[in-house]
């Protein structure tokens, strides 16, 4: 998983000549953006125990929005506020170090990334440096959680763009109020949080990328900052009560990053504290743990820890430099260090640099947009053509979005999917009224089966239902309860669809149910439910074994190999290396256990059909076996459908009666 956190682009200190006069300098300030940046980085790095530390993106949202309203507040309480002169400071605290990151990242795409990488790279980088990546990667990677989002060296800038967004608007906000009524902005500010965090919690769970990447959803994190600095009375003398609250707010805010998997309502405790912090951090315990000289110093440089951390760690596991990530630390902490001292510190006080952000500006973007528009195709005109053909109960399917690589120079044939399928029986294939005797249930891998398994059926005379969906597990808990939806449901289409398939099972009866899943990632307690159900209401189950694993995640296998300068020969295979060796075959063991354990489930080995030792067959003389890294193409399915074939035959001649 991933995970970022927003930037903090407001200063603290002393303005350079011309500009206002800035606020009283709070060090436990910045050691709090040390709380907030250091356990993201963490988190990134796979330590364990801090599930959410991406919830440093949360807790800087706040500091950031009580920092920029306290500066606007005073400026116009002085009269001499200027949009021109915010929107300056913000370009010269936010782009230079932006900028430095993302050249950086272009060049290493463009010197040694591969080819079907690049232009996304360059459109991630175009994004980023329009103040929309939060729209792109909403609308390219789905998922934030997803081997996709992972892969983009550029996602943490999603949160730059949402900050930027924000103060698009919220400064003519502050204008209007205190032209008309400045005793109401506390007022104003309530209601962009009354209005924000409605959103945000239903968002949290009927759209929830939707809401993790879009500004109405985060307005309220940033409105808690503005907030504090909207109602701020004077500075109170020492008071225990006082000092014990910020303390709390600290306890709020490491609890969170220990105990929230995901976001969600709870997200409001994380906000809550970080205000706490904030309001009442000024004496007491919680200022001696924040203002140390080692927490200020992270926390002056978190915003270029944080924009340097995540594209070393992405390209560290791109270019497989192996070793513990925790040796990345050092170089993460170097770049840190030359971007805070000669790029952050000095720009951002020299307003007679903006003519050369302008121009550097410039030529980043026309980079980006360059390496968008490079071609990303290496020659396959070798190979035979590569046929992907999923059967697919996804109500938001066709999917609009730019179609990943992986599927570069392979043909997808997809059948019309009724936009009702996922909660009325499925994609049903055979003739007639009678109830399908075969049902295939699972995630993208019962849709890669699926084509094979229908064409048996089908050759056979057998009616089959076809309930697979990219991205959702066909494991659920029983009886169901409404959960947060995977992959693009919504947690009411996430509903609907486990209980369809429980009312057909139980309505059907089916003589088999085909079960195919990424059984690398699944345990035992995961599974032990639906099997349960099924030795009721079905004769028998089968499990199909995943096939191996290749390396590098999210590449199109065909380009891959002409990538690496494999030609293909008519007589001649070709293997590559199987990553995860050791889960792979703890999957193929879970499958053997769930067989031997429940009465009614057998299962097809197709293991072996690809495998050779710690090798996957990739290229069967020009015919390409792999769509990605686990992913078999329509060829390498039909490898394994004589065994498939004999498997269900097997199945509903030999099974025991349908339980009634």
């Amino acid at each position: 998983m991933v995970a970022s956190t927003a930037s903090v682009t407001t200063d603290q200190s002393v303005p350079a000549a011309g500009e206002t006069s800035s606020l009283e300098y709070r060090p436990e300030i910045d050691g709090l953006r040390a709380v907030a940046v250091i356990p993201v980085v963490l988190f990134h790095l796979g330590i364990v125990g801090i599930p959410g530390g991406y919830l440093g993106v949360d807790v800087f949202f706040v500091i950031s929005g009580f920092l920029i309203t306290s500066i606007l507040k005073r400026e116009l309480i002085a009269g001499n506020f200027s949009f021109r002169a915010f929107w300056a400071r913000r370009i010269r605290r936010i782009l230079p170090p932006l900028l430095a990151m993302t050249a950086a990242t272009l060049i290493v795409t463009f010197g040694f990334a591969y080819k079907l990488d690049r232009p996304e790279i360059g459109a991630q980088a175009a994004a980023a440096l329009a103040s929309v990546a939060n729209i792109y990667f909403w609308r390219v990677s789905g998922d934030y959680w997803g081997s996709r989002a992972e892969s983009s060296p550029l996602l943490h800038t999603w949160s730059l763009s949402v900050e930027e967004q924000f103060y698009l608007l919220f400064p003519v906000l502050l204008w209007l109020v205190f032209r008309y009524d400045p005793r109401r902005l506390p007022q104003a500010v309530l209601l962009v949080i009354g209005i924000s965090v409605p959103l945000f919690l239903w968002g949290s769970s009927a759209h929830p990328a939707a809401s993790f990447y879009l500004p109405a959803t985060r307005a309220w994190e940033l409105a808690a900052g503005c907030f504090l600095a909207a109602a701020q009375p004077a500075p109170r003398a020492r008071s225990p009560i006082r000092a014990g609250l910020a303390l709390a707010g600290l306890g709020a805010v490491v609890a969170s990053y220990l105990l929230l998997p995901r976001p969600g309502g709870a997200v409001i405790g994380t906000v809550v504290g970080a205000s706490f912090i904030i309001a009442f951090g000024r004496y007491g315990l919680c200022n001696t743990l924040l203002a140390n000289r080692p927490m200020v110093h992270l926390g002056a440089i978190s915003y270029s820890l944080y924009l340097w951390h995540w594209p070393v760690l992405v390209f560290a596991d791109y270019f497989r430099l192996g070793g513990s990530k925790a040796i990345l630390l050092a170089p993460i902490y170097a770049l840190a260090l030359l971007s805070y001292y000669l790029v952050e510190k000095s720009t951002r006080r020299r307003p007679g640099i903006m003519p050369a952000i302008a121009a550097a500006y410039l030529v980043v973007l026309l980079g980006s947009v360059a390496l968008s528009q490079a071609d990303p195709f290496y020659d396959t005109s070798g190979f035979d053509e590569a046929l992907w053909i999923p059967n697919d109960c996804n109500p938001h399917l066709p999917d609009d979005r730019p179609r990943n690589s992986v599927f570069a120079t392979t043909k997808t044939v997809r059948r019309p999917v009724p936009p009702d399928a996922y909660r009325r029986g499925g994609l049903i294939f055979g003739d007639g009224d009678a109830r399908p005797e075969i049902v295939l249930l699972g995630d993208s891998h019962a849709s890669m089966w699926s084509e094979t398994i229908v064409r048996i059926s089908t050759r056979h005379r057998k009616k089959i239902s076809v309930w697979a969906m990219d991205g959702v597990s066909p494991f659920m808990e029983i009886p169901l309860e409404k959960r947060p939806g995977e992959s693009e449901l919504s947690a009411d289409e996430q509903y609907d669809y486990y209980s369809a398939v429980l009312e057909s099972i139980r309505a059907w009866k089916p003589r088999l149910v085909i079960i195919s899943a990424v059984w690398m990632r699944k345990t035992e307690s995961e599974v032990e439910d639906l099997l349960t159900f099924l030795e009721s209401h079905s004769a028998n189950t089968l499990l199909i074994e995943q096939p191996p694993v290749l390396e590098y995640r999210d590449r199109n296998v065909m380009q891959h190999l002409a990538y690496l300068g494999i030609e293909p020969e008519d007589t001649r295979q070709h293997y590559l290396p199987i990553d995860q060796l050791e889960k792979c075959l703890e999957g193929r063991r879970l499958v053997k256990r769930l067989a031997d354990r429940f009465a009614r489930v057998g299962y097809v080995p197709t293991w072996d059909v690809f495998a050779r030792d710690s090798q996957a067959l990739v290229l069967d003389g020009r015919k390409v076996v792999y769509l990605d890294e686990d992913h078999l193409l329509f060829f390498g399915t039909e490898l394994a459908a004589p065994r498939l074939e004999q498997a269900i035959l097997d199945s509903l001649q030999n099974g025991a009666l349908v339980p009634q």
